[in-house]
């Protein structure tokens, strides 16, 4: 499978890379931290007129009808740059799967699609980021989509490990408009979330990479910057291969997703536990390089760390996920090795 994107792709991740350099710059997330609300309208707004709310948009609704695995470069960037606001979230749970929804459903929110928040809650994903700055809110479960305006719901704030993050559990969703879904969509939506957090993590694990690799070109020990010791480069070096070895498997997630592959499920469930390792590790060996400091207000490193360790557990834990990979594998062991891994099923 041919994972090399297009140079208008790529023109846009730099767009996208310039306007987080410009805006979203730590400073700007300490800022963020020290509001009541952090989202700002002013930043959804700047990104709408990007384009990137319409990025995986069909078509029907005004959008560019780009498929998950393409727009998850831009994704990928706007994790790496520390974005606040959930336009990752609704981009791709949202916008992405609209023309699945049910007619009834695509009417009510079609206006909304690329201006405004949809904030979407599921059992995986039971917190709900940012909920007072949505236009409305999709409850899912296995058999219904419940829509409801925000002012209509019921809610406690929660904490945060993350200050960019505020979340809230929704306490009431009785007596609104359910619209009913088959067993398939629900599952699409599933593994949209898992491959949404894998692709977060990807990013942001390579922003702790990027950071420590600078720190460690000067931060000296007995007259020699520490990226020159072996160990250094091999803990860092074991970063950058997690990282990698996790993108092919996130980026086939993502195409199965858009192509309706039978086994989407499985492809999502590999690309996040990955995404985790690399996340894991990426926090692991980048603290351990800076040393304590890494978790102070004045050093950068804790700000990506912080929304790593938020969203780990995001649409399923790394046990849960090994017990679904581990159930399929147990259950096609005629089909395992190189033939199974490279055919198209």
């Amino acid at each position: 499978m041919n994972f090399t994107f297009d140079s208008e792709l790529d023109s846009f991740v730099a767009t996208v890379s310039d306007f987080i350099t410009k805006d979203y710059s730590p400073q700007h997330i300490r800022n963020a931290w020290q509001q009541e609300s952090p989202f700002s309208q002013e930043k959804w707004q700047s990104m709408v007129g990007l384009g990137i709310t319409q990025m995986t948009l069909d078509e029907r609704f005004n959008g560019m009808g780009l498929s998950l695995d393409e727009a998850a470069l831009v994704y990928e960037e706007l994790a790496y740059g520390g974005v606040i606001e959930p336009i990752i979230e609704h981009s791709i749970l949202v916008n992405n799967l609209a023309h699945y929804f049910p007619y009834d459903l695509q009417q009510l929110i079609s206006s909304k699609l690329v201006d405004s928040f949809i904030a979407v809650v599921h059992p995986l994903s039971p917190l709900v980021n940012h909920l007072t700055q949505a236009a409305g809110l999709l409850s899912i479960n296995e058999s219904s989509i419940i829509y409801t305006d925000v002012a209509s719901v019921s809610h406690t704030i929660l904490p945060s490990n993350d200050p960019s993050r505020k979340l809230s559990r929704i306490d009431n969703l009785e007596s609104f408009q359910a619209f009913q879904i088959d067993k398939n969509l629900e599952q699409k939506i599933v593994s949209s979330g898992k491959v949404m957090t894998a692709i977060m993590m990807l990013g942001l694990s390579r922003r702790c990479l990027d950071i420590t690799s600078e720190y460690v070109k000067t931060r000296e020990q007995f007259g020699k910057p520490i990226g020159s010791f072996q160990a250094v480069k091999h803990m860092l070096a074991d970063v950058a291969v997690k990282i990698e070895f996790a993108k092919a498997a996130v980026y086939r997630a993502a195409y199965s997703i858009n192509a309706d592959n039978a086994n989407h499920a499985l492809h999502a469930n590999i690309a996040k536990y990955l995404a985790a390792q690399a996340g894991e590790i990426a926090t692991k060996n980048s603290i351990q390089a800076h040393g304590a400091m890494g978790y102070t207000w004045e050093v950068d490193l804790h700000i990506f760390m912080r929304r790593i360790w938020a969203i780990t557990s995001q649409w399923s834990s790394a046990g849960a996920l090994e017990l679904e990979i581990d159930r399929f594998l147990q259950s096609n062991l005629e089909d395992l090795g190189s033939t199974f891994t490279f055919r198209e099923k």
